[in-house]
């Protein structure tokens, strides 16, 4: 992707894909430092204490450990693409996921989507409770040696190390169709239905893939 995002910025994956990745990420606890400390202290006990079955991930699965794999895939559908998605098109659910996921396995090239979620939801009264995670993640890009983030950040680095030697199911989202094929589909199927009508229009639109 270029150094920057048009603006409105892009979507890059289908809505329905990378929301049911999103949705298995403990954003939900993450509305204040307090409440994502003992999550993520949570999540690091169940994982220690259920390690011999997490180890068994994916042949094995066990409802308790359902948050656990839900990271695991967010972990193995993580790119620039999902977190610019996430970032500007999710709301504070998305930051929180963008920034859970830079944390667990930080990338310099994620800075600018997290900096700019996070002047966005700074305007918002409700969702700036989660401007917290953005910080502590833009910490962890830059190494910062003094963060008042240091007891999540070691939470979630005893999270990485857990997850570090377990498998990642492959997971591809669909990618949502390039601009000009998109204007090109609807285009076509818009002159069809001038034509033919709902039949015909059906019918282009099943040439097209996705």
């Amino acid at each position: 992707m270029s150094d920057h995002l048009a603006l409105p910025a892009p979507l890059y994956y289908d809505i329905a894909g990378a929301r049911a990745v999103l949705y298995g990420l403990p954003t939900w606890g993450f509305n204040s430092p307090k409440a994502a400390l003992q999550t993520l202290t949570d999540l690091v006990s169940d994982a220690q204490e259920l390690s011999s079955v997490l180890a068994q991930y994916p042949t094995v699965r066990y409802q308790p450990l359902d948050t656990h794999y839900g990271c695991l895939a967010g972990l193995a559908a993580l790119d620039e693409a999902l977190i610019a998605d996430w970032a500007h098109h999710y709301g504070w659910r998305g930051a929180a996921g963008a920034a859970f996921l830079t944390m667990l396995a930080p990338n310099p090239v994620f800075r600018r989507h997290l900096v700019a979620a996070r002047a966005n939801l700074a305007n918002h009264e409700w969702a700036a409770r989660f401007t917290w995670c953005l910080d502590a993640a833009l910490a962890e890009l830059d190494a910062e040696g003094f963060t008042p983030w240091a007891p999540q950040l070691d939470a979630i680095a005893a999270l990485r190390a857990v997850f570090e030697h377990l498998p990642r199911q492959a997971r591809p989202l669909a990618r949502v169709p390039a601009p000009e094929v998109a204007s090109r589909k609807a285009d076509a199927v818009r002159a069809a239905y001038r034509e033919g009508g709902f039949e015909a229009a059906r019918a282009v639109l099943a040439r097209f893939p996705g």
